[in-house]
């Protein structure tokens, strides 16, 4: 099990016992939004390379053929 799955069981475990503060929670709810906004950059930048490859692969293919 890596790092990071064990601290989000531990999390879990605090959440659902109910042994989180306000503070706690808020910055819980911070690191979630971070990592959704770094997973949204990740995909836009996937998205755009594979535009780009895809552009390259048309331009491949009908210029060979005229």
């Amino acid at each position: 099990m890596t790092k990071n799955n064990k601290r989000y069981k531990q999390k879990d475990a605090q959440l659902l016992g109910g042994n989180i503060t306000d503070t706690e929670l808020g910055q819980e709810l911070g690191s979630i939004h971070q990592a959704i906004s770094q997973l949204s950059q990740n995909f836009s930048q996937l998205l755009a390379v594979g535009l780009i490859f895809i552009t390259h692969l048309h331009d491949i293919f009908y210029t060979s053929k005229a």
